[in-house]
């Protein structure tokens, strides 16, 4: 009985093509196309200005937050309902009684401001 062996060796192998095989000449599809670097494709309509953030002037106005023009102090009681809210496990009516609470000292302490009035629940 003959033992074949499974390993060729380089000789054996046929040999292998060394350039790339002829492509046909055809268009390529305009997705594939080489733009310019100046051209440029909008991919969609044109957004419409956000009046949060774009002024019709053309100036850059930072993104105003109303709650960020509360006094410190308003924030923190803020800060505390949703903190009791969330993480402490509290109800919704709950946490909105602390918060009350809250503004009712600052009331009492004559800290709580007229303008912008605080919200009083979450």
């Amino acid at each position: 009985m003959d033992v074949v062996n499974p390993v060729q060796s380089d000789a054996d192998l046929p040999p292998v093509p060394t350039s790339q095989p002829e492509l046909p000449d055809r268009p390529l599809p305009p997705v594939l196309r080489r733009q310019e670097a100046e051209t440029f494709v909008p991919a969609g309509p044109e957004p419409d200005p956000d009046p949060w953030v774009d002024d019709e002037d053309g100036e850059f106005q930072p993104l105003r937050i109303p709650a960020m023009e509360e006094e410190p102090y308003i924030r923190l009681a803020y800060l505390n309902a949703v903190y009791g809210n969330v993480y402490g496990k509290e109800s919704w009516e709950t946490a909105t009684l602390h918060l009350q609470n809250q503004l009712n000292v600052l009331d009492l302490a004559g800290r709580l401001p007229i303008h912008p009035r605080p919200a009083r629940s979450l």
